[in-house]
């Protein structure tokens, strides 16, 4: 049976939550217990509020610059701050580290686009001029010329997919636009999927058509081992492109056995065979590194460049936890110079950070 839906200019309903919404008791606990044992310097604490937080401050920062690459650097830079001041001084209120956490991805946000000369565009002409393209994008019978007009411009097109096809219907001006919809979902498809033991509601029919659910695509899931998934984890699987071919290179850098939420990890994170050589480059090949590890050299910023630099200064890392503790507290290689300017000569990780913390150095 077909669903039906209105589309309205700059509203998105059903957002999923994201950081510091709907704090529960138990979500206050947890969180005062982070924030004061990253106070007391563990490492653990750290890892577990990266963990916790980081893929929600994604989500956020991407509903709200569409540009996946900014996101990510904006989330890295997030718990780059957030990790500075919670080593270095209490939390006013621990119990809503996710509300600050949010904040601070949002100041940075601000910054960022006070920094930005061009004028940015409407979120909903970024996203639909990204498919409104005759050349070979998702939507039939619309163009971008129709979707930036400077008039109101009737349209109707459709987004045909395996899963079912969504009739829209409506008008466009100047990028923004609104209308109804109609999804006519395939029994093929359906049948396909129940076949395969996912019976779907006309929920899943309309998120499978969304996001482009393929038959093929389970099946390849199988091939990697993963047979039983529920249907959420294989819309997870299907945004960040689980594919035998990445399960394949991931294996090839010395990672055979992960499960799917640390293969969508490597994903989010960049993580792939070229970025295991830009490791090796750093000197950090004396043993096999965890998927920890590398998440962390990524979330930090952790570059040759950067490692070059500073053991120019004659520093000595001797792990990569040493490296994210230097980019932690922006330890850099003009830092270390001046610390030596001010008559601190006998440098080490420790000594630096100590340095940064109370500000001994001019």
């Amino acid at each position: 049976m077909p669903s039906r839906g209105s589309i309205s200019p700059g509203v998105h309903r059903g957002e999923p939550r994201t950081v510091a919404e709907g704090e529960t008791k138990a979500e206050r606990e947890i969180a005062i217990d982070l924030v004061t044992r990253i106070r007391n310097g563990s490492r653990d604490a750290e890892d577990a509020m990266v963990r916790r937080y980081g893929p929600g401050l994604l989500y956020l920062l991407k509903r709200r610059t569409r540009d996946p690459e900014l996101a990510l650097d904006l989330r890295q830079d997030t718990l780059r701050v957030a990790l500075e001041k919670l080593r270095s001084s209490p939390l006013e209120e621990p119990e809503h580290l996710a509300a600050y956490l949010r904040a601070v991805a949002l100041n940075l946000l601000i910054a960022q686009r006070r920094k930005d000369t061009r004028r940015a565009t409407t979120a909903d002409s970024d996203a639909i001029e990204t498919v409104a393209d005759e050349h070979g994008g998702p939507f039939e019978n619309v163009s971008r010329e129709q979707v930036r007009a400077a008039t109101t411009t009737p349209v109707n097109f459709k987004l045909v997919r395996e899963a079912g096809t969504l009739e829209c219907e409506g008008s466009f001006r100047e990028g923004r636009g609104s209308g109804t919809w109609r999804l006519v979902p395939s029994q093929a498809f359906r049948s396909g999927m129940s076949a395969r033991g996912y019976d779907l509601t006309d929920e899943q029919m309309f998120t499978a058509t969304m996001i482009d659910v393929r038959t093929g695509f389970v099946d390849d899931l199988k091939t990697i081992g993963f047979e039983r998934l529920d249907f959420e984890d294989v819309v997870k699987a299907v945004i960040f492109k689980i594919t035998p071919q990445f399960a394949a290179e991931m294996k090839s850098i010395g990672f055979e056995h992960l499960g799917l939420e640390d293969l969508v990890k490597a994903r989010i994170f960049k993580i792939d065979a070229a970025f295991a050589r830009e490791v090796r480059e750093m000197g950090f090949n004396d043993r096999d590194q965890s998927m920890e590890e590398l998440v962390k050299l990524r979330i930090f910023k952790v570059t040759p460049d950067f490692l070059k630099e500073i053991k120019g200064e004659g520093l000595t890392l001797d792990s990569i936890e040493d490296a994210v503790k230097l980019r932690i507290f922006k330890v850099d290689a003009d830092f270390i110079r001046r610390a030596r300017a001010s008559g601190h000569t006998d440098l080490n990780v420790e000594e630096l950070v100590r340095l940064r913390i109370h500000n001994r150095v001019d």
